[in-house]
């Protein structure tokens, strides 16, 4: 509590001034006043969430695991050289289509992030031959999702 006793005793020396002294003190304490008050009531600059850091690299991690994943002409589902058994396709058909937009648009993380949506959101059946896939979408979606509220890296 020294800075208390230290401002009764500044307060008569100050109030002693002649007037030009007080006005450039006066000035120096509104200026400081005003810097607070500024730096309090602006809102934090934010990015938007395409250029999150971090769901840019989750969005760099989910392209590398769904790019082999490709449907043919004949409509066979293909995770590189191996074919989709066919009673396990339609757990793949989400994915495949998450996969073929990043294709499609290779730097697209808003659209991305809107087809994902389209496929379920953060509600996907998926079963373990697809949990790689889930694993990075979710991943994706949620750090999308975080940087969307302000709640991502600052």
């Amino acid at each position: 509590m020294d800075w208390i006793e230290t401002l009764q005793k500044l307060v008569p020396w100050v109030s002693g001034l002649p007037i030009v002294p007080k006005i450039a003190i006066s000035g120096i304490v509104f200026i400081i006043a005003a810097l607070l008050l500024l730096m309090i009531w602006t809102p934090r600059p934010t990015i938007a969430p395409a250029e999150d850091p971090s769901v840019v690299e989750a969005f760099e991690r989910m392209k590398r695991v769904l790019l082999p994943l490709k449907q043919l002409d004949d409509g066979k589902i293909m995770v590189g050289d191996e074919q989709v058994s066919k009673k396990l396709e339609q757990y793949y058909l989400d994915y495949v289509a998450i996969a073929n937009y990043i294709r499609d648009h290779p730097e697209d993380i808003e659209g991305t992030y809107e087809v994902i949506w389209e496929h379920g959101g953060a509600n996907r059946a998926f079963i373990n031959d697809t949990n790689a896939f889930e694993t990075v979408v979710s991943a994706f979606f949620e750090t999308y999702e975080r940087a969307k509220s302000g709640k991502g890296e600052q």
